[in-house]
């Protein structure tokens, strides 16, 4: 009789969450592990959520002791929420992925691709085949620097169709590996930077049939 007693005492005593300063009975609150601290859940569920919105999976409490939740902890508080716990496994594991040398993720926040990176700045995710630089994680800017696509963004608010329209007027493929390359002047003997081929601006014929002709395309004419 006396346990009993005791326990329904337990129960229905109240305690304050040093968080949002409400009370609660002991039912209603989580007692953090190591430092044992009485949390309501309500506290804990917002404070883990929010980190991991962030990206973060290393998750600090903000209570006296600025305890570190551990997987554990994280799982069985995340239970009750399958889509929020799910997307904790997956952080966990692009985290861990990212460590890896060589490794990039697809900088499309929808697509889980991860891509062994090559020699140069051009990437495509196997997944969902999105273009993009390895150096500064924007879509592929072909001939352009990563510091000449960053402002010709922001001059032109950001806008994909115009800077398709730009590549389109003002750039050409190169016939052998298809990057486009930019002419700002100067004759018709082109070089690609990526595969190094030669190849005549005009007719796109390969350069060793021009001769030394360098502003006139013999085959333009026939």
């Amino acid at each position: 009789m006396l346990q009993e007693y005791e326990q329904k005492k337990h129960e229905a005593k109240k305690y304050t969450c040093p968080i949002c300063d409400e009370q609660y009975t002991a039912k209603d609150l989580y007692i953090l592990d190591q430092c044992e601290c009485k949390v309501c859940w309500n506290c804990v569920f917002a404070s883990i959520t929010a980190k991991l919105e962030e990206g973060i999976t290393d998750i600090h409490y903000p209570c006296e002791h600025d305890h570190v939740f551990s997987y554990s902890e994280l799982t069985i508080c995340l239970t009750s929420n399958p889509t929020i716990k799910e997307r904790f496994e997956k952080l966990l594991l692009q985290n861990g992925l990212g460590k890896i040398k060589g490794l990039e993720h697809c900088p499309r926040p929808d697509c889980e691709g991860y891509i062994i990176v090559e020699q140069g700045s051009y990437c495509a995710c196997p997944i969902c085949n999105y273009e993009f630089c390895t150096k500064c994680k924007e879509k592929w800017h072909d001939a352009f620097s990563c510091e000449d696509y960053k402002k010709w963004k922001k001059d032109n608010d950001q806008s994909e169709r115009k800077f398709q329209e730009y590549i389109n007027r003002n750039t050409k493929s190169c016939p052998n590996c298809h990057t486009n390359i930019e002419k700002n002047g100067g004759c018709n003997h082109m070089t690609c930077s990526k595969c190094h081929h030669e190849f005549c601006w005009v007719c796109f014929r390969p350069w060793r049939l021009h001769g030394t002709d360098y502003y006139h395309c013999k085959f333009a004419d026939r």
